[in-house]
Formats: structure tokens, C-alpha cells, sequence
């Protein structure tokens, strides 16, 4: 994550769908289930992946980096405001997958 602050993945969801009159939903798995399934399938990785998806889930993966700034020579925009500046792109790829 490079934008200001926490983003969660119903957040995420919430924005598209604003942006898009499309509806856009964010189903949250039982990240139990979902750990046990991912172990038994692949025992050497399943629980970082596990991991992973708890932390994209709960919005906690944010990692705050002036990259965006040091490349683009701006600060970085939040999500609310690419998913309005994408509009189009967004409303392209939803129905290509819907």
C-alpha cells in the first residue's frame, strides 16, 4: 500500500461500487476455513498466504513508503479518488468478468 492510510478490502469494494454504480462486493471467507483449506493444500506455504489474506482483509498490510512521491514527483492519492479517476477502466473490467 503506498496510499495515506489503512484501507480495508470491503473499503476497497465500497469504492469501486460508488465509482461505478456496478455492484462490486467484497465476500469475507471464515479465515479459519479458509487457513485449514489453504494448509492442507500446500503445507509449505499455505499458512503465509494465510497470513497474508488476514492482513488485505483487516487492512492492516499498509506499508507507508515515499516511493510514490520520490517516482511520480506527487503524494500518493487514496483509493476513493483512483476508483473515480478509473471510472471507465473499472466499469470495462467488471463487465468483461460479470
Amino acid at each position: 500500500m503506498v496510499g495515506p492510510g489503512d484501507l480495508t478490502m470491503t473499503q476497497v469494494a465500497s469504492s469501486i461500487l460508488d465509482a461505478t454504480s456496478m455492484p462490486v462486493e467484497f465476500v469475507d471467507v471464515d479465515p479459519t476455513k479458509y487457513e485449514a483449506d489453504l494448509i492442507a493444500e500446500s503445507p509449505e506455504s499455505g499458512q503465509d498466504v494465510a497470513d497474508v489474506y488476514r492482513e488485505v482483509r483487516d487492512g492492516t498490510m499498509v506499508v507507508q513508503s515515499d516511493w510514490v512521491s520520490k517516482i511520480l514527483g506527487r503524494q500518493p492519492r487514496a483509493f476513493v479518488d483512483f476508483a473515480q479517476d478509473n471510472r471507465q477502466s473499472l466499469i470495462d473490467a467488471l463487465n468483461k468478468i460479470g
